[in-house]
C-alpha cells in the first residue's frame, strides 16, 4: 500500500519535470523568433535607401516633378520637349548674333589696318611720282582710292566692302581724320593730272644726269686742247667755264625735284647754265 502511494508522487514529479523542460524549449523558440525579427542598423539603412529609390508619389497615374507639379507623364514629356526646343532656339540665336558681331568687328579692324597701310604707301609713291617714276602713278591712284573708300566706309558703312559703320563713340576721332584723307585724295588727284608732264621731266632729268659725266669729260678735253694749242686767254677761260658748268648742271638736275616739290632756284640755275653752256660751246666752235 505504501508502494502504491509513492507512484502518484513520482508521476507528479515526472510530470513537473516535463512541463519545466517544455517551458524552456518554448522560451528558446521565442528568443530565436525575437532575434530574427529584430532590425539591425544595416537593415534600417537598406530600408531607407529602398524608400528613397521609390518613385515619386503618384495619384491616378500622375507624376510629381519639381517646378512642374503633378501631371501625367505624357504632359511632362511634352512640356520638357517644348522647353528643350526653346532653349535650342535661344542658343542658336545667341550663336548667330555673336558670330555676326565678331565678323563685323573683324571687318572694321581689317579696314582700319588697310587704311593705315595705304596711307604709308601713298606717301612713298607720291615722292617717287614727283621725280617722274612711271610705276609710282599707279600706286598713287590705288592707294588714294583704297584709303578714301575704307575711311568713308568706317564712317558711313559700305555694302561693297561688307563694312558696317563704327560705334558712335569713335565718331569724334574719325571726324578729325576725314578732312585729312580728303586733302590727301585731292593732292593725289593733282599729281595724277600732271602724270605726263612729271614723267617727261623725270626722263629729261635722268638723261641730263647720265650725260653730265660725258659733258664733263668732253669739256676737260677741250680745255686741255686749248692749253696745248696756246689759245688765247679768253678761249682758255671759256673752256674752263665749260668744265664748271657741266658740274653745276648735274647738281641742278639733282635738285630740280625734291620731296617738297619743284625747287625754283634749281629750275632757274639749270635753265641759265644750259643756255650759257650752249652759247660758250657755239662761241668756241665759231670763234
Amino acid at each position: 500500500m505504501a508502494m502504491l502511494d509513492r507512484f502518484p508522487g513520482l508521476l507528479k514529479k515526472k510530470a513537473g519535470d516535463e512541463s519545466a523542460a517544455q517551458d524552456g524549449v518554448d522560451q528558446e523558440v521565442a528568443a530565436l523568433a525575437a532575434a530574427s525579427l529584430a532590425a539591425t542598423p544595416e537593415d534600417l539603412a537598406e530600408g531607407r535607401a529602398d524608400a528613397d529609390a521609390e518613385p515619386a508619389p503618384s495619384v491616378g497615374g500622375e507624376i510629381a516633378l519639381p517646378l512642374l507639379g503633378s501631371r501625367l507623364p505624357e504632359k511632362h514629356q511634352r512640356t520638357l520637349s517644348i522647353m528643350l526646343a526653346a532653349a535650342l532656339v535661344v542658343l542658336g540665336a545667341a550663336t548667330v548674333y555673336i558670330l555676326n558681331q565678331a565678323e563685323k568687328t573683324s571687318q572694321q579692324v581689317a579696314a582700319s589696318g588697310q587704311a593705315l597701310m595705304q596711307s604709308q604707301r601713298l606717301a612713298k609713291s607720291v615722292s617717287q611720282a614727283l621725280v617722274g617714276a612711271p610705276d609710282a602713278f599707279a600706286e598713287v591712284r590705288d592707294s588714294a582710292q583704297v584709303l578714301a573708300s575704307n575711311t568713308r566706309g568706317l564712317r558711313d558703312g559700305s555694302p561693297q566692302l561688307s563694312l558696317s559703320a563704327i560705334d558712335p563713340s569713335f565718331a569724334p576721332a574719325l571726324s578729325d581724320l576725314i578732312p585729312r584723307v580728303e586733302d590727301a585724295e585731292r593732292n593725289a588727284s593733282a599729281i595724277l593730272a600732271q602724270e605726263k608732264v612729271l614723267t617727261q621731266v623725270g626722263t629729261a632729268l635722268r638723261s641730263i644726269n647720265r650725260q653730265s659725266s660725258d659733258l664733263l669729260e668732253i669739256a676737260e678735253t677741250v680745255s686741255s686742247l686749248k692749253l696745248q694749242q696756246d689759245a688765247s686767254p679768253s678761249e682758255i677761260a671759256a673752256a674752263g667755264q665749260l668744265v664748271m658748268l657741266t658740274q653745276r648742271i648735274g647738281k641742278s638736275a639733282n635738285e630740280f625735284l625734291t620731296l617738297e616739290g619743284v625747287s625754283p632756284e634749281a629750275v632757274f640755275l639749270l635753265g641759265k647754265d644750259l643756255n650759257t653752256f650752249k652759247e660758250i660751246g657755239e662761241g668756241l666752235l665759231s670763234g
